[in-house]
């Protein structure tokens, strides 16, 4: 009986860790998107801008070590004067990778 109970506490254990882990990379995707949505604010106020067209893909990369998650965003805009490509990569351990 002592097996048994250890067994499935350590389970149940592992797999709140599991979900804790899972739960603090949601958390810092909504913080990414929190940010990325205060800059679009800030860009459609200063320069009209408006999204034709968006393509966000997260990449989730499982290591032993810790899960690294990457966003990948994929827009083409418009603006009063021309038609453009955006395409940033954020990492959900610090601030966007790159933006073109």
């Amino acid at each position: 009986m002592l097996n048994f109970t250890v067994y499935y506490t350590v389970t149940f254990q592992k797999e709140n860790n599991i979900l804790q882990k899972e739960n603090d990379i949601l958390q810092k995707e909504n913080d990414i998107l929190q940010k990325e949505n205060d800059i679009l604010q800030k860009m459609i106020f200063f320069g009209r801008r408006i999204v034709l067209f968006r393509r966000r893909m997260v990449l989730f990369s499982g290591k032993e070590d810790g899960i690294f998650l990457y966003i990948i965003n994929l827009d083409i805009c418009c603006n009063s004067s021309f038609i453009y490509l955006s395409l940033s990569v954020s990492s959900c351990d610090r601030n966007p990778i790159f933006h073109i």
